[in-house]
């Protein structure tokens, strides 16, 4: 009996610690996601900037 609960402590660990790799991957992503919105902006204002001097 007790062999086996420490299998399913180990087993839950196991879960909970993918679980929070699956959630550092997503949030991970939605960082770059960000980020290549922030750069697009920029690179709007750039072209904005341009026209004017035009």
């Amino acid at each position: 009996w007790v062999r086996s609960e420490e299998q399913r402590v180990g087993e839950e660990q196991r879960v909970g610690e993918e679980q929070r790799v699956g959630e550092e991957q997503r949030v991970g992503e939605e960082q770059s996601v960000g980020e290549e919105q922030r750069v697009g902006e920029e690179q709007r204002v750039g072209e904005e900037q341009r026209v004017g001097e035009e």
